[in-house]
């Protein structure tokens, strides 16, 4: 934890993209401080994100206070991946009684960081939205009170009003808690159905019908990625979290033996952040940052494990005794209450080796001075070219630049590979007309990929390249990608 809140504050006040769309978040909070819609039918000037509203709305908040830019974005993020620790320990500790094994859970998930994309703090939305989801969960596991289970409501939409795939990871959960408790559950779903359901018929209705189009249409409709089906269990959980995996078993076993109900609770869990991670990684364009749900839910359970063992005053449950044989002890549960004896060392043993397993290099993930003086080198240059310049995939260096900013190529990318045939059609129109005039002075595009390739070689010329060197201004999370390549209009 002291590692990851080190690099994280080390680099919350870089002035450029850690992650290649998080400018893009910066320019949705821009548009709602401007009093524009997010949700609109998608054009070169603006495409919106695939996400619900709620990051930016805090964001926006925040920015009134600090400024608009990158830093309130990170600093939202920032608190609430500590806010996840904070609550990892709570709930592991509140089930356990055991500091120690909440300091564990919390740990494990800290010690995820790089496995989950080094994404923690970036201007994004996973950790308020993972933040949201597990204080539901806290509350309707330790709340007593329908006023409990009403602010675990609330919490449970807010996540979901930050990012959709929340409402499949606490289904299961809400589902049980009504089943088991309908005095409880019916505060509960009343308070999911009038804040999640209300808010979604509320912004579609004032949004034309657009909402539903980018939170839900456009999602349901990426393509599915069959090499991941099986490979999210194989490289992505059990090869670097084998031992939690393996712990994670020994925990839901143990909380079988003891108490049904919290076997259950912890079982629907699991298999919620399971379930949504995977439909969430098996999809086109899914980055490392979705396996932060699993990676909390392993966390969690991987810290009742190992608690467990070390609680040797824990009744066991009474099972009729066999007659002994002939010339034998009776040793009922002998084998149990060995693993207890020698079960704490092993288990910390093992935690040992999980964490380590887990190590990576903090200095690679923090931009260096050069990355820096390179962002500002790409922001005059574009500021030295007259006219307008499109920067389709950092529209935020425009920005930066004293010029507008365009729709982001990654929302362009969504809208492309929709169904919504005239959506599509019209956005491909409008930028094939731009670019055919062309409307641009220049165009300052990454290497990686462009939009309209075709239109670009026709009408387009590549004139210099943005670096002199291939080690800088590379993002430190996500995609590989960084603004290289100037083409200006043939004459």
């Amino acid at each position: 934890m002291v590692l990851y809140v080190f690099v994280a504050i080390l680099r919350i006040r870089y002035p450029f993209d850690l992650e290649w769309i998080e400018g893009g978040m910066v320019e949705h909070v821009r548009r709602i401080l401007a009093g524009q819609p997010l949700y609109v039918l998608p054009s070169l000037d603006f495409v919106a994100f695939i996400y619900p509203p709620l990051y930016y709305y805090v964001g926006a908040g925040l920015s009134l206070v600090m400024g608009v830019g990158l830093l309130p974005l990170r600093l939202i993020s920032l608190v609430s991946s500590i806010g996840c620790f904070v609550l990892l320990f709570l709930f592991v500790k509140r089930e356990t009684e055991d500091a120690a094994a909440g300091i564990l859970a919390a740990g494990l998930y800290a010690a995820t960081f790089r496995q989950s994309g080094a994404w923690f703090d970036l201007a994004r939305v996973d950790s308020l939205f993972l933040a949201l989801l597990l204080a539901g969960f806290y509350l309707i596991r330790f709340g007593v009170s329908a006023r409990a289970h009403v602010a675990a409501g609330l919490c449970l939409s807010l996540s979901f009003l930050t990012k959709q795939t929340a409402a499949v990871m606490f289904l299961p959960v809400v589902l049980y808690a009504a089943a088991k408790n309908w005095r409880l559950g019916a505060p509960l779903l009343a308070t999911l159905l009038l804040c999640a359901g209300g808010t979604i018929v509320a912004l579609d209705v004032l949004h034309h019908g657009w909402f539903a189009y980018y939170v839900f249409q456009l999602p349901s409709q990426h393509r599915l990625l069959p090499d991941r089906w099986i490979g999210f269990w194989t490289q992505d959980i059990l090869r670097p979290l084998w031992i939690a995996c393996a712990l994670a078993v020994i925990a839901l076993v143990r909380a079988a033996r003891r108490d049904w109900a919290s076997f259950m609770f912890l079982l629907l869990l699991a298999v919620g952040m399971l379930g949504g991670s995977w439909m969430s990684r098996i999809k086109l364009g899914a980055y490392d940052n979705v396996l932060m749900p699993v990676h909390a839910g392993l966390a969690l359970l991987f810290g009742m494990a190992a608690q467990v063992p070390a609680r040797t005053q824990e009744p066991e449950v009474q099972r009729p005794k066999k007659p002994a044989r002939r010339g034998v002890a009776p040793a009922p549960g002998a084998g149990w209450n060995a693993m207890r004896l020698v079960g704490p060392s092993v288990v910390f043993l093992f935690s040992i080796v999980q964490l380590a397993l887990l190590l990576y290099d903090p200095a690679r993930q923090i931009p260096s001075r050069a990355d820096e003086a390179a962002g500002f080198e790409v922001v005059a240059a574009i500021a030295q070219i007259p006219g307008p310049v499109f920067v389709p995939a950092h529209g935020y260096l425009a920005t930066l630049a004293g010029k507008r900013s365009y729709a982001h190529q990654a929302a362009v990318w969504d809208v492309y590979g929709g169904a919504r045939n005239d959506a599509r059609h019209q956005l491909a129109q409008e930028l094939g007309r731009a670019l055919r005039e062309p409307a641009f002075s220049a165009l300052v595009m990454d290497g990686v990929d462009v939009l309209e390739p075709h239109l670009i070689a026709r009408n387009y010329i590549e004139v210099r390249s943005l670096f002199g060197t291939r080690d800088v201004f590379w993002p430190v999370a996500g995609m590989r990608t960084r603004p290289e390549i100037v083409y200006v209009p043939r004459r």
